[in-house]
């Protein structure tokens, strides 16, 4: 008799690949947008969807027809970016444009209000966009451009909080001529950058203005708290000057044990007024600017309030802590008699 032999099952392993559809996705177009008339102007949406997007472009409501082969619009897709390029402006092509991006999943519509002007305008500077604004972290690059014509051509000048801005290490200033773009980089943003961002093209029949702001942002920076001396009973007072931006909130605390090593964590403890251990403390904060003052109020100082506190500084860029010292010192006690009468009592 044949023994059964064990049956052997074979594991089977498959693959599902889940596609999750989601609907068009886009910043919308600036507006108003601006050009020349014989000028060839582009309209530009980058969008992202699943799956793509499919384009459908508008000129007043109504679809634009490309289907002729001397149409002077042209409407392209690559890598997500749309593109509408209407060739040689004229002063009959101003008007409302607009997008429709569809997929299975939704829908995005936008639209925008081309102005064209006419050469007779071209003869006074004119910038065709606002200037933007910008935000960048301390110690980071940024960068303002925009598009101006004229004719004769502008002089272009920047400047930042009404000082003109020259070619240096930090900030450089360029011209394409050939696109009428004019760029301004400032490479190594401080705050000492930050504020209004004001461009202003001139030529000899008129001028033009645009201004926009850089905003810096960085991580807490506090100054030296160094030591600080009251005598008991007093309201004693540890100050503490910080700068940041956004703003820093900044919370006090005890120092229990000194870090172990260099670079280490010290022990301790919140200074909550709210807690009636911490009953006689307080604290202030003095904004000015992107300056803040921030203090620890201690009232009936006691010997014991004696020691190192931390102020601890934190926005949404970064953190830091700083230690000082508070000193509460009493007055030698003086016996003015009885130093007088020492003399006397060693010449008995």
């Amino acid at each position: 008799m044949k023994s059964r032999q064990p049956m052997k099952w074979a594991q089977l392993h498959d693959k599902c690949t889940v596609k999750v559809n989601t609907k068009p996705s886009a910043d919308d177009m600036d507006d108003p947008q601006e050009a020349f008339e014989t000028d060839d102007f582009t309209f530009s949406v980058e969008c992202d969807g699943s799956p793509k997007p499919v384009a459908k472009w508008t000129y007043g409501g109504k679809g634009i027809d490309t289907s002729a082969k001397d149409s002077r619009f042209i409407v392209s897709e690559a890598q997500g970016v749309y593109k509408l390029k209407i060739k040689a402006l004229t002063m009959d092509d101003a008007g409302e444009y607009g997008i429709e991006l569809t997929n299975r999943a939704g829908d995005k519509k936008m639209t925008a209000e081309l102005k064209v002007h006419s050469m007779e305008e071209l003869r006074v500077p004119k910038f065709m966009a606002d200037l933007k604004d910008k935000k960048a972290n301390k110690g980071a690059k940024t960068f303002f451009n925009i598009k101006c014509r004229s004719d004769p051509m502008p002089e272009v000048t920047w400047y930042l909080n009404g000082e003109k801005i020259v070619d240096s290490d930090t900030m450089k200033v360029t011209v394409k001529e050939e696109d009428h773009m004019y760029r301004l980089d400032i490479l190594d943003v401080q705050s000492s950058t930050a504020g209004e961002i004001k461009v202003v093209a001139k030529n000899e029949n008129g001028e033009d203005t645009k201004v926009g702001s850089l905003e810096v942002q960085f991580s807490p920076e506090i100054d030296t708290i160094g030591e600080w001396k009251a005598g008991p009973g007093d309201e004693a007072r540890i100050v503490a000057k910080a700068k940041a931006f956004p703003f820093a909130e900044g919370t006090w605390y005890k120092v229990l044990e000194p870090a172990s090593e260099e670079g280490g964590e010290a022990k301790v403890e919140k200074i909550d007024s709210s807690d009636k251990l911490w009953a006689r403390f307080s604290s202030t904060v003095e904004e000015n600017g992107l300056e803040a003052t921030y203090t620890l109020i201690i009232k009936d100082a006691t010997l014991e309030d004696a020691g190192t506190y931390e102020l601890s500084c934190a926005n949404r860029v970064g953190h830091l802590e700083k230690q000082g010292s508070l000193a509460v010192i009493t007055e030698e006690p003086s016996f003015p008699m009885y130093s007088a009468l020492i003399p006397l009592l060693t010449l008995r």
